[in-house]
């Protein structure tokens, strides 16, 4: 691989989108709040949207999410590119679904990132982050807070 600093930075970085069932649901508004936000940093990044199965105790919400899930797939097919949806029939949990989709993700780094949590405008050193962690001086960054860079939109 070359030097990352002559690379785009879009191609360094897969974004890692979780969602599960919940009562905003069967509305798409904070997922695409979140993808916009990332689109406005990362305009080409790939993004994946991992949508959890629905536990015994949410079966409640199931008409709710199953609509919610038929949304998503719409958007990534019509007003989104580059974002792949990874639907788990089953609850998995973010553990179990992160290591069901490493086999998805063709870049070197990964930006896990809630659906219900956006980027601020502000910007961010992205290639500072990458530089820093491909030279091995850094093995991860997490909710950067020191001017907060990421929020939730609960």
């Amino acid at each position: 691989m070359g030097r990352p600093e002559l690379m785009n930075i879009d191609k360094q970085i897969t974004v890692i989108i979780p969602t599960s069932p919940s009562p905003k649901h069967p509305s798409t508004q904070l997922l695409e709040d979140c993808i916009d936000s990332i689109r406005k940093h990362l305009p080409v990044v790939e993004c994946i949207v991992q949508m959890d199965g629905i536990r015994t105790e949410n079966e409640n919400r199931r008409v709710a999410y199953e609509e919610y899930r038929r949304r998503v797939h719409w958007l990534a097919q019509n007003k989104y590119e580059g974002v792949l949806v990874l639907e788990f029939p089953e609850y998995r949990h973010q553990a179990e679904m992160m290591r069901e989709s490493f086999e998805y993700i063709k870049t070197p780094l990964l930006f896990y990132l809630e659906w219900d949590w956006v980027i601020l405008p502000d910007p961010i050193d992205w290639e500072g982050m990458v530089r820093a962690i491909t030279a091995s001086q850094l093995n991860y960054i997490q909710d950067w807070d020191g001017e907060n860079w990421i929020k939730p939109k609960k």
